[in-house]
């Protein structure tokens, strides 16, 4: 069972079909959940993992600035303090000893991105672009590969879509000799909506399945596998293969189901649902497009805040018509008229 990390900035499934559906992919890099994270540097400390243990509590740290918890924050540099003092090397061989220098370029990253999500963009790229001077002498490819990612993202967010893929396949290049999948799987997802919002759809599905193959060999992020099977889908469907595209859906609500408790990710499921409807609705497979309205009504009943049902039930409508059902169609077409009366 794959765990879900907690991260308020994680791309959602779905409806959000404009640039701001990435939001800070580079962020989820090695996240999850605080509690999680300060577990896991603990264990890599008892086994004399110091690498993994600094990286665990590194990671944690940048995530309690990100969401503002003042006590992960705490716990985090009081973590990073007691390792300091150690001395234990490690044979991790995914791993490079950390130094003050590369906490530091962390660090600078992760203020960058803030101010990404702070809406600051010409601040992001400065900051952005400070780290990658520094990286590049330093050889820091991580590093690098973080700032150009983040460049991308400012540049999709603005809907400059070649310039985002320009930083995007920067990226690409310098972590190529970056052993772990993580950041390369990010990249290339990112650089496949790049091509998706072009309409270059051949080029875009050519880096989502590079992304695919990538999450595949680390069971530890399945909402960015489930993302890139939303986005698959979609091209899938934009190149009119109907079933490939139905199937690619299908799969990325597998992997939503399989998440563990950790988030709540019914709202993802829900939406992907409707988007499934839709194909089959446009391949005129309305019963089958029906039983997915349903599904994601259901879902959407469950959840605390106010569901989407004026829209379902005006589409449940126009589906029982086209289905040649006129009765089951006037009833949902009622409860439309009579939820806007009130």
């Amino acid at each position: 069972m794959c765990s879900s990390p907690a991260v308020s900035t994680y791309p959602r499934l779905g409806e959000r079909q404009g640039a701001t559906a990435v939001a800070r992919w580079w962020q989820l890099f090695h996240l999850s959940p605080c509690s999680r994270l300060y577990v896991q540097g603990w264990q890599h400390q008892a086994q004399g993992q110091l690498v993994g243990a600094q990286r665990a509590f590194q990671e944690l740290l940048g995530m309690g600035r990100e969401i503002g918890h003042q006590g992960w924050m705490i716990a985090a540099e009081q973590a990073i303090a007691a390792l300091s003092k150690m001395a234990i090397n490690t044979s991790n061989a995914d791993h490079q000893p950390l130094t003050p220098q590369d906490i530091e370029a962390a660090e600078q990253c992760n203020r960058a991105a803030v101010l990404h999500t702070q809406g600051d963009w010409q601040a992001a790229i400065q900051a952005y672009q400070q780290v990658l001077s520094f990286a590049t002498q330093a050889g820091h490819r991580l590093a690098m590969g973080r700032c150009l990612n983040g460049l991308g993202l400012i540049y999709f967010d603005q809907q400059q879509f070649a310039r985002a893929e320009t930083r995007f396949r920067a990226a690409i290049a310098v972590l190529e000799e970056v052993p772990v999948s993580h950041p390369r799987a990010i990249v290339h997802h990112n650089l496949g909506l790049a091509y998706y919002h072009q309409g270059q759809h051949q080029h875009a599905q050519t880096h989502f399945q590079a992304a695919l193959e990538l999450w595949q060999q680390n069971d530890d992020d399945c909402l960015g596998l489930a993302l890139t099977l939303d986005y698959l889908g979609r091209v899938y469907a934009q190149q009119g293969d109907a079933w490939l595209a139905l199937g690619s859906f299908e799969a990325a609500i597998d992997v939503l189901n399989d998440l563990s408790t950790d988030q709540d990710v019914r709202p993802d499921a829900a939406a992907l649902l409707m988007q499934i409807a839709n194909l089959c609705e446009q391949t005129r497979h309305f019963y089958l497009a029906i039983a997915y309205l349903q599904s994601a009504l259901a879902i959407y009943q469950t959840l605390p805040f106010v569901a989407p049902e004026i829209v379902i039930w005006q589409r449940l409508s126009e589906l029982y018509s086209k289905a040649g059902h006129p009765a089951i169609a006037g009833y949902y077409a009622q409860q439309v008229v009579q939820s806007r009366q009130y």
